[in-house]
């Protein structure tokens, strides 16, 4: 969920081993480790939007490092992508399903 939104939907084997909406990737990303190969805790860049003033197309894309003029167009419904799993972004597709490349 993101600013009020769900923006993926599955269950959570396949959450964690197939996130797909960027927001997704990046909160699993920012979990604590202790592996000191790899940051501590991972930063989402971009402006926060405000809560007062709800952003025009996908409310992420602000943040968002895939970010398309579509994004800032058009809010995404959530759509199904695999049996169970479901997303809200329009840089998502079929093709992309296993490839992680969102």
């Amino acid at each position: 969920m993101y600013f009020g939104r769900i923006i993926e939907l599955a269950d959570a084997d396949e959450l964690f081993s197939n996130p797909l909406h960027p927001y997704t990737k990046v909160l699993l990303q920012s979990i604590p480790n202790i592996n000191p190969e790899k940051p501590l805790l991972v930063e989402i860049e971009g402006e926060i939007p405000t809560p007062l003033t709800s952003p025009s197309g996908c409310s992420f894309h602000s943040r968002c490092s895939h970010a398309k003029d579509l994004c800032r167009e058009v809010d995404p419904e959530l759509q199904l992508i695999n049996e169970g799993h479901w997303v809200s972004c329009q840089g998502v597709s079929q093709e992309d399903k296993n490839k992680g490349d969102v």
